[in-house]
């Protein structure tokens, strides 16, 4: 070891600058040939033989030695999804850092080539190298690529939602390295929010859709799409005046552009606005108003759409028959548009339907079809969803250990995402089925738990509502005992 080298290690401030100054020594060290190979080999997710003599521009019986060569690197290492090698993530990371800050122009034509490589690849795996690529190369080009990919991989008849989230977490590489540009860090932000939404993920989500309005343009799709997306995740929230805020600004942009679909999904998110609000006839006008712009660009699965959302006022008034002949016309859409999500939906509210009409049988079989779409396609909060609706079927039906069974998964779940509002209602839901069944003091320590939960999210009204519950438990016990007291004993 030098005594320079010795001097840089000594000086280093961090274990990755100590490990970086000896990965330099040893890259230098190698002759010019490997060398340059090496710095080649990590600008891919991972090589072969193939692979490095695309990079490296020769013959590939010319870099079968080279890549042999490589493989005895230290920082080298097999890479275990596919037949080929990889670069250590960590030294990776390094020699990315080199090539965008001192050798730029390298960066970006070792990324062209690897590009054109992976193009045209049947797998989703080498889809995702290609755009990876593509965004150093051409940053236009790969947003749009990305943007193209993701949606086609999210809507139906694919709806591969972990495919979005891997191309999306790939570009959200480079974001997290500063070499992503503003058109890229939206559409990524998008596409991954958008996932983190649909998996019950709310934080991550709003963080993520956050960045990608911030990083958009103002005017632009992407500025629409983000305001949208945020809409949705608002009316989830409850947050209703921050959502009506979003779909606006949306609506006024998808106008502009023009973006007639677009139009129309704004509208349907004002409606989702307005049912939550317990404003029927002004959601009903917007499902209608909706419903007419997809009618006229002949989007058949925007209608279902707009036609599942009648059936929700019709169920938020009590119209159950009127409500159950929306979703079941709207089913028969997503059936065949391959909207399996969708379609899940439908269920789930047909499952609510029967529940109403005090049809358990075929409410628990509804909801029970909806889930297993739900787990097929990895939404979790939908399948939560679902056996939550199972629950209140058993609660309905007095089978109180098969309800307390499926409020303790659905409580499980919202603890696992953190969601206070909801493990507060879950707590008070076990605590009314243990009270039903007798057990006090399992009712009391739920009651107790929910009040905590709702003192610490300042929520007055549902704090006092637990806490009504508490006294009503703890009061019946008091009398229980005031009773036995009372009882005639016998002496001795």
């Amino acid at each position: 070891m030098s005594d320079d080298l010795l001097a840089r290690l000594q000086a280093a401030e961090s274990a990755e600058e100590r490990d970086w100054l000896v990965t330099e020594a040893l890259l230098e060290s190698l002759p010019a040939e490997l060398r340059q190979a090496a710095w080649a080999a990590a600008v891919p997710h991972w090589f072969d033989a193939s692979i490095l003599a695309a990079l490296l521009e020769k013959p590939p019986e010319e870099c079968a030695a080279l890549y042999t060569e490589l493989q005895t690197l230290p920082f080298v290492e097999p890479f275990e999804a596919r037949a080929g090698h990889n670069v250590h993530e960590v030294t990776r990371t390094a020699m990315l850092a080199r090539l965008w800050n001192e050798r730029r122009d390298e960066y970006v034509a070792l990324s062209r080539r690897a590009a054109a490589t992976f193009a045209g690849g049947d797998e989703p795996e080498t889809c995702i190298e290609e755009i990876y690529h593509l965004l150093i190369a051409s940053p236009d080009a790969g947003a749009a690529a990305l943007y193209d990919q993701g949606w086609k991989w999210h809507d139906p008849p694919l709806i591969a939602y972990d495919r979005v989230y891997a191309l999306a977490g790939a570009a959200l590489e480079h974001n997290a390295a500063g070499r992503l540009d503003r058109q890229g860090v939206a559409t990524a932000n998008l596409l991954s929010g958008r996932i983190d939404f649909l998996y019950g993920r709310t934080r991550k989500a709003l963080d993520k859709l956050e960045a990608a309005r911030r990083a958009s343009d103002p005017g632009s799709k992407l500025r629409a799409d983000s305001n949208h997306r945020l809409g949705e995740l608002h009316v989830g929230l409850g947050e209703y005046d921050e959502a009506r805020v979003r779909c606006v600004k949306a609506l006024i942009i998808y106008a502009a552009i023009p973006d007639r679909g677009g139009q129309a999904a704004s509208i349907v998110g004002l409606g989702d606005v307005h049912v939550g609000l317990q404003e029927y006839s002004e959601a009903w006008e917007c499902y209608e108003a909706a419903r007419t712009i997809y009618a006229a660009i002949d989007d058949d699965r925007g209608e279902a759409f707009c036609i599942q959302g009648l059936g929700d006022v019709h169920q938020k008034l009590g119209h159950y028959a009127e409500a159950r002949e929306r979703y079941q016309e709207a089913l028969r859409v997503y059936a065949a548009t391959g909207n399996r999500l969708m379609e899940a939906s439908c269920l789930r509210s047909l499952g609510d339907v029967h529940r109403g009409l005090q049809e358990y049988a075929e409410a628990r079989d509804r909801y029970e079809e909806a889930r297993t779409i739900y787990a097929a396609t990895g939404s979790r909060p939908g399948e939560i969803d679902c056996i939550r609706g199972q629950g209140e079927v058993a609660q309905a039906r007095k089978d109180w250990a098969e309800a307390e069974r499926l409020f303790e998964a659905v409580l499980a779940f919202y603890r696992e995402l953190g969601r206070p509002a909801n493990i507060g209602w879950a707590l008070l839901r076990l605590g009314g089925i243990a009270e039903q069944r007798e057990n006090r003091l399992s009712a009391a320590r739920h009651y107790e738990e929910a009040l905590e939960v709702f003192q610490g999210m300042d929520e007055e009204v549902a704090a006092n509502y637990a806490e009504h519950c508490l006294r009503s438990v703890r009061g019946s016990r008091l009398r229980r005992l005031w009773d036995w007291l009372r009882q005639p004993r016998r002496n001795g």
